[in-house]
């Protein structure tokens, strides 16, 4: 299959998630953007749980092959050694970000929501969601560095760097916004993903020569 789909991917997922969070507040109209969280859209008994698991499913395994791809080019790039492996590393946490966002399907919030009391399941949710977050943010890092010697631009770096300043600080205002129930917690949170997609639609567009450049020959 041409590596090209993989830069393909990674635009598709992004439109997917912003589809599939716009699509749970609509169908649920008592949901609130401003202050709830994304999980409480798949959380246990949500109304809007059994229509969006297999989109965020979808969106986890598009990202998780943009990654792939990205790990395929890292390695047959003509960069420096360090270069190439922040990309395979970068990479890599893509695809870790995937898997532990597959996972928090598997282990969804308490009924309730992020305002439930937490169970065994709720615990495993914050865990995975904790990876898949720490692990998106290092990959902008790691990434974006490859990116930017591939390429040759500084500002692709100045770019990611930005992007993950905006992610590791909203993020933690959106861990405070959520321990404290506040009622902009959905909306912080939503900055945070919302840099962190921003991130991945530019990578993806970016790295398309990249990933489509034929190798032995064949695309």
């Amino acid at each position: 299959m041409p590596r090209f789909l993989a830069a393909a991917s990674g635009l598709l997922a992004v439109v997917l998630y912003g589809v599939a969070v716009v699509l749970g507040g609509y169908r649920w109209t008592a949901y609130s953007h401003l202050a709830q969280p994304v999980s409480d859209l798949i959380a246990t008994g949500a109304p809007t749980k059994p229509l969006l698991d297999p989109m965020f499913a979808v969106y986890n395994l598009l990202t998780g092959w943009f990654g792939w791809g990205l790990l395929r080019a890292s390695r047959e790039g003509r960069v420096r050694a360090a270069s190439a492996a922040a990309g395979a590393a970068g990479a890599a946490l893509l695809i870790l970000e995937s898997l532990a966002g597959l996972l928090t399907l598997l282990f969804p919030e308490g009924e309730g929501g992020a305002s439930s009391a937490i169970g065994p399941g709720g615990t495993a949710h914050i865990v995975f969601a904790g990876i898949s977050s720490l692990a998106s943010l290092l990959a902008i890092v790691f990434a974006g560095r490859w990116l930017a010697q591939a390429r040759a631009s500084r500002g692709v770096w100045r770019f990611s760097v930005m992007a993950a300043v905006a992610v590791a600080a909203t993020g933690a205002l959106t861990a405070f916004a959520v321990a404290n129930h506040t009622p902009w917690a959905g909306l912080s949170e939503r900055l945070t993903i919302g840099a962190f997609l921003l991130w991945q639609a530019v990578v993806a567009l970016l790295s398309w020569p990249l990933l489509a450049a034929p190798r032995n020959g064949r695309a």
